[in-house]
């Protein structure tokens, strides 16, 4: 049955009784679209962690080793040459 056909047919309805239907398609509709929603739907904390996840793999595969294990704390010594910094600094 096409939706012309459904509406053709909908006009013999009483006014309550196309309420009644119309309100019927509504919740089927806002449940059909909830399902795919649902089917669909990721989290964001899903999405963070497949975000780091390809980071991470990336970084391995595409990472420079330099053997320096402080190279974030002491990045002015090793980029500009100042003193290196103390530990609790």
């Amino acid at each position: 049955m096409t939706s012309h056909e459904i509406l053709a047919a909908s006009r013999r309805l009483t006014l309550a009784e196309q309420s009644r239907l119309l309100a019927a398609l509504a919740q089927q509709i806002a449940a059909a679209v909830a399902a795919e929603q649902q089917a669909n739907a990721r989290t964001p904390a899903a999405d963070q962690l497949d975000s780091w996840t390809q980071i991470l793999q990336l970084a391995a595969q595409h990472g420079v080793a330099t053997g320096i294990g402080d190279l974030a704390h002491q990045h002015d010594h090793y980029i500009y040459g100042t003193p290196p910094r103390g530990e609790g600094e």
